[in-house]
């Protein structure tokens, strides 16, 4: 028993120690209720390679970013357009994680029904391990081929008829 409360005070006082000394944890990200998904690089990559496609356009955006706002449409519209050709469009936001809420709304007054992205609280090098080239613009779009080999790309914001034409060259291979 003598043992018993200079070791038990021992531990109290450790454990006060380290509760205090811990390094603090982030805050969780919110949550989203499916439609934007936080992923890696790989992951995305892993994901853009599943789909199997003959052409995808992975566009990098963010819910700040005006211009994103004014071609987003655009994109759907030729993802509708194009997709009996094989063409997919996969979104990337790169909104830091207090802007979830603002780019799931985005999202869902688009009508965009299909799984989206975004970088969660990664840094923005998230960008360059999928597109080594990046300048820092967004928007930023990337044309991949079914090997993921980049084929094209643009940064900032484009014509819906300059896209749909790069993207036309290259479904039909030239």
């Amino acid at each position: 028993m003598k043992l018993f409360f200079p070791l038990a005070l021992t531990a109290m006082v450790a454990l006060g120690i380290f509760l205090y000394f811990r390094p603090s944890r982030p805050a969780a990200a919110p949550q989203s209720a499916g439609l934007i998904r936080e992923a890696s690089p790989q992951v995305i990559l892993s994901y853009v390679k599943d789909l199997k496609s003959p052409l995808v356009l992975v566009n990098f955006w963010a819910s700040w970013c005006e211009p994103c706002k004014e071609e987003f449409p655009q994109l759907l519209r030729l993802r509708k357009k194009l997709a009996d050709q094989g063409f997919k469009v996969i979104f990337v936001s790169i909104d830091e994680p207090r802007d979830l809420p603002a780019a799931e709304a985005f999202l869902r007054a688009n009508h965009v029904d299909f799984q989206t992205f975004y970088k969660g609280g990664q840094s923005l090098e998230f960008v360059t391990q999928i597109y080594p080239k990046w300048e820092g613009a967004v928007p930023t779009s990337l044309l991949t081929g079914p090997k993921l080999e980049i084929l094209d790309s643009w940064e900032g914001d484009a014509t819906l008829a300059e896209i749909e034409e790069r993207i036309m060259r290259h479904l039909r291979g030239t």
